[in-house]
């Protein structure tokens, strides 16, 4: 009688540790494959964000190129204004040291 109950036991163990393996590697399957989706999910928005950042550069640089005209002769307009400005002031001290001597 012992050992029929001993035999019991051993085989009513071995079903709860097979049922806990089992138990363990499907929530390991479950874990796995959440990670995989999130990773993927991140791996998703990493690349939508560098998409967006790719496309805001480009636009910039349209943009860029878009105001290079006005800003050329804007740079243009001030440098013929600084040496209008140095030649005025060259003519006026002229005027000024010759008008006294």
């Amino acid at each position: 009688a012992m050992q029929r109950s001993d035999h019991l036991l051993c085989s009513v163990l071995q079903t709860k540790v097979r049922t806990a393996q089992e138990n363990v590697a499907k929530r390991y399957k479950e874990l796995r494959t959440l990670v995989d989706t999130n990773e993927k999910h991140a791996f998703g928005l990493i690349e939508a964000q560098h998409q967006a950042t790719m496309q805001q550069m480009r636009q910039l640089i349209d943009e860029g190129e878009e105001f290079r005209p006005s800003a050329t002769s804007v740079l243009e307009i001030t440098e013929q204004m600084l040496q209008k400005d140095s030649k005025a002031k060259l003519m006026v001290r002229y005027c000024a040291s010759s008008s006294f001597k």
